[in-house]
């Protein structure tokens, strides 16, 4: 057992909870023991309610915590597992800092572990602390005894200037790394001229605006070196820069006179700053986290498009039940088990329980796979709006989002799916601007909480057209705030016809991914909704993933060489009109029914034709005209 895991006997205890009777290996609890815990695997299962699993998973069950970290701490604080011993951190670097006469004031220490501390020099020793001692830069002794027309350089931390003292340099920087200039280090800088030298970073180049700003508030002539890093990795510094050019300070001093001769863009005082593209190792790069398939983004916003009817929440709650078990129930790839949250916005929460209870049975999916995974909830009784209009104003319900929030972040939801989008907002669907701003809001909720949100969205009226996912009702906004689209088409009768399913009484429709701005966009992929019976005698449709019908599924070489040996000389008729169809002998071969089949058997036919199986001749037909007739091509060797 992990030493590092409590003990749930010791935790029942922690909570005051006495045994109703005890077995060897097993501890019950409650009036009639419904509560047992196997001491053996240290599980715990409550009979009443089917719910069960490991210590932290009790303690939460029982209140004290609401994720696994928080439980980890109670079981800390009731002394049932040890408190983690840090490794004892080593002095690694130590920087002093001195005042104008040379004299030690302060001190940074960094050790191996990362961490700093700042120490302060008083009666002769070091103490920790350093409150009331003054700010001074770095190097302050150096500053005054350097010539007043040297350079000066300002770097984001000390090991650098001492890497530019070695080289002859004039150098300093401020205690605490970037973002820490205070205006009040100026004073020692006057009358100087200044290079900035950021930090191959976002934090260094914040760091490098914010000094220049506070020197040119002090009217001293500084500029920033921008562009020396470009060629080095990903928060690279001076030191780096000095590495990868063998210390040649030469080289360095060539860039920086460069930089100084260039005109210096003027200082934004405003929020908005264009920032410089900076080259990375590309292997460094986040990859695109996709949750399910190709569709769901972390971050992102999607969408779901589909006519009334054709099976677009059906779809959403086995694919629910696919991420939470992080099972590939439907053909798309699920990266892991996930936290899914699905807020129907239509249907009573006994409607939602028939769906989800028969996609997991029809998928042989166990309760215990998506137990405190899946989460449900309807609009009928906590209606969902995020957006009014008030005097043609759109106004965000802030309230509202923050909830949403504070609810995905604490249950730490991996993906949410709101059906259908409509019923989320009472703005003007038609406008465009309405639209953008509950879209952009969504975004925002999805990038602030680090999941990904799916937007099912109905189409306008398609009066038996197939429709795309441009064919969303409303304001096109909504779809141009997602990073994919996909659109559900329902199959129509000709197409049933053609995949050999006119008797068959299960729904079908088709998944087109057209727009997909992170991802190549998919093949087309079909679903069927079939019927399934509940043990309370309710027929709920259920998605199951299917494919299209392939001509040659079953059809071998000998299969092929028996048709080739029927067709052989008898002048059998290429047009399906003609009572001598070449189909039609092709069917009795196969023992394929021909009526409902031949489409399959044209396929067949132009395929065999277009390999050299098959080819077409002309032949005197019974009018004592030349029709065209099939013969055999080139013969199948088994």
């Amino acid at each position: 057992m992990n030493e590092k895991i409590p003990l749930l006997a010791d935790i029942a205890r922690a909570q005051g909870m006495q045994p109703t009777s005890q077995r060897p290996g097993e501890l019950r609890f409650n009036k009639k023991g419904s509560l047992s815990i196997n001491l053996d695997a240290n599980t715990w299962f409550d009979h009443e309610s089917e719910t069960g699993g490991g210590a932290f998973d009790f303690v939460i069950y029982q209140g004290h915590a609401t994720n696994r970290s928080s439980a980890a701490q109670w079981c800390k604080q009731q002394g049932l597992m040890p408190h983690e011993t840090p490794a004892p951190r080593t002095l690694l670097r130590e920087h002093i800092y001195v005042d104008e006469h040379g004299q030690p004031i302060r001190k940074a220490v960094k050790y191996n572990n990362g961490s700093w501390s700042q120490m302060r020099y008083e009666n002769d020793g070091w103490h920790f602390g350093v409150k009331g001692v003054p700010d001074l830069p770095y190097g302050a002794g150096r500053l005054v005894e350097g010539k007043s027309d040297e350079l000066v350089f300002i770097f984001e931390g000390e090991k650098d200037c001492e890497r530019a003292w070695q080289h002859g340099l004039q150098a300093t920087c401020n205690v605490g790394g970037a973002g820490k200039w205070r205006d009040g280090l100026n004073a020692s800088l006057k009358g100087r001229t200044v290079c900035i030298v950021p930090d191959n970073d976002s934090a260094g180049e914040d760091h490098a605006h914010s000094v220049k700003a506070s020197l040119q508030s002090s009217g001293i002539d500084c500029f920033v070196l921008w562009d020396y890093s470009d060629d080095l990795p990903h928060k690279a510094d001076f030191s780096d820069w000095m590495d990868f050019n063998s210390n040649n300070v030469e080289q360095f001093v060539s860039l920086v006179k460069a930089a100084q001769a260039s005109p210096q863009p003027e200082q934004n005082t405003g929020t908005i700053i264009a920032t410089p593209f900076k080259w990375c190792d590309p292997a460094t790069i986040p990859r695109r986290e996709f949750l399910y398939g190709r569709n769901l983004i972390r971050k992102q916003v999607s969408v779901t498009v589909a006519p009334g009817g054709v099976g677009k929440s059906t779809l959403g709650v086995t694919e629910a039940v696919a991420m939470a078990s992080g099972r590939d129930l439907l053909g798309d790839t699920v990266q892991s088990k996930l936290k899914v949250w699905v807020y129907n916005l239509e249907d009573e929460r006994v409607e939602m329980q028939r769906r989800i209870i028969a996609a997991m049975q029809v998928h042989e999916v166990a309760f215990a796979e998506i137990k405190n995974r899946l989460f449900y909830d309807t609009g009928r009784e906590r209606p969902l709006c995020t957006a009014i209009t008030i005097s043609n104003q759109v106004e965000i319900i802030q309230p509202v989002i923050e909830e949403l929030a504070q609810e995905i972040t604490r249950r730490d939801i991996d993906v949410m799916i709101v059906d259908p989008f409509v019923s989320s907002h009472q703005v003007n669907e038609n406008d465009n601007n309405s639209i953008d701003k509950v879209a952009k809001e969504w975004v925002a909720l999805a990038d602030r909480c680090n999941c990904a949100i799916e937007l099912v969205h109905h189409t306008r009226k398609a009066y038996g057209q197939e429709v795309t996912s441009e064919s969303g009702r409303g304001a096109t906004a909504l779809l141009a705030a997602a990073r994919s689209a996909r659109v559900l088409n329902k199959m129509s009768p000709k197409m049933r016809e053609d995949a050999g399913l006119p008797d068959d009484h299960s729904s079908y429709f088709s998944i087109d991914r057209d727009k997909a701005n992170l991802a190549p966009e998919g093949a087309r992929e079909w679903r069927r909704i079939t019927p399934f019976t509940l043990a309370n005698g309710d027929s709920v449709g259920v998605c199951e993933i299917w494919q299209w019908p392939d001509a040659f599924s079953d059809i071998t070489p000998k299969d092929t060489l028996r048709c080739q040996n029927a067709i052989a000389g008898q002048n059998l008729r290429f047009s399906d009109q003609a009572a001598n169809w070449v189909g039609a002998t092709i069917a009795k071969e196969l023992d394929l029914d021909l009526g409902s089949n031949k489409k399959r058997l044209k396929t067949i036919i132009r395929t065999w034709l277009g390999t050299g199986v098959l080819v077409k001749k002309e032949a005197l037909g019974p009018q004592r005209k030349m029709v065209p007739v099939i013969d055999v091509g080139e013969w199948m060797t088994q």
